[in-house]
């Protein structure tokens, strides 16, 4: 695809096929997606973390000692209130980080709800739910260090939910943000990788670590916007990223690694496992290795 536009509108041709029995789920807080709304020839149920819908997640908090959701997950991670129908409901996900997982659990109770689903047992069930590989998943690394894994995919939205989520956590130790390609922006993707570059300057991340070339526009525009020349590391690819990368980490550091598929950073997380024999289980695109 040419631009972001075009992946838009690519997936919104599902929406459009829609026929009148159908039901639409439709995200508010999507841009792309509240502008069609009302040309939608179906049913339309919305969802939002921002504005009035019918189905409404607020008051979201998740755990800011990664720590704990790293390490026994059973006892801290995302809590947030749903709005339904005029009723609140607490909704509480051990282990989990992050407002991604918010959307994830909200879209899965409004599907639900139109499977006339109880909301409350699907709540309850929440409670057993599990992230799958490389989606935000606290894992325990080297040195006593929490690994951030957001490696199966990236996108400037997602990059930027998860700097942020990486920026609120709370640690003596450093943050460090490994990043590397974001694919398929097409003419957008110098601009993507700058704005992610302009957006870390402003945030509590102690080291940057990027990758490849796109990843050398986000250090410059970081460096540009006042990020320490100190804190700045960068790698040609991932080989040199797996190879070097463990050997910055120290006890109670935090460590966030994304990228796109093609950047398989997934790679770089198993070398800075606690255990990395467990690779298989924990993280993504494990077949082949």
């Amino acid at each position: 695809f040419k631009d972001v536009d075009q992946v838009a509108q690519e997936k919104l041709i599902v929406l459009k096929h829609l026929g009148k029995e159908d039901i639409a789920l439709a995200n508010l807080d999507e841009p792309y997606v509240a502008a069609m709304q009302d040309k939608l020839k179906s049913k339309v149920f919305t969802i939002s973390t921002k504005q009035d819908a019918d189905l409404m997640a607020f008051d979201i908090d998740y755990a800011k000692d990664p720590t704990k959701v790293a390490y026994d997950p059973t006892v801290s991670g995302l809590r947030f209130k749903i709005r339904y129908q005029g009723s609140t409901v607490p909704v509480f996900i051990p282990g989990a980080v992050g407002v991604p997982t918010v959307y994830s659990a909200i879209f899965a109770l409004a599907c639900g709800l139109q499977l006339g689903m109880n909301l409350v047992d699907m709540i309850t069930a929440l409670q057993s739910y599990q992230g799958p590989n490389g989606r935000l998943r606290l894992l325990p690394g080297k040195q006593q260090t929490v690994i951030i894994d957001d490696t199966y995919n990236s996108a400037p939205a997602a990059v930027k939910e998860a700097l942020q989520i990486l920026h609120a956590m709370k640690t003596p130790g450093k943050r460090i943000a490994v990043l590397g390609v974001m694919a398929e922006l097409g003419s957008f993707a110098k601009r993507s990788h700058v704005a992610i570059g302009r957006l870390i300057a402003q945030l509590e991340i102690d080291t940057l670590v990027t990758i490849g070339q796109e990843g050398d526009w986000i250090a410059e525009a970081a460096k540009e916007n006042g990020f320490p020349l100190a804190g700045l590391v960068h790698y040609t690819d991932t080989a040199a990223a797996v190879a070097q990368v463990p050997s910055l980490l120290q006890p109670n550091d935090i460590v966030l690694v994304k990228g796109s598929q093609v950047a398989h950073l997934e790679r770089v997380v198993k070398a800075c496992l606690a255990e990395p024999d467990q690779a298989d289980q924990l993280l993504v695109r494990q077949y082949g290795k």
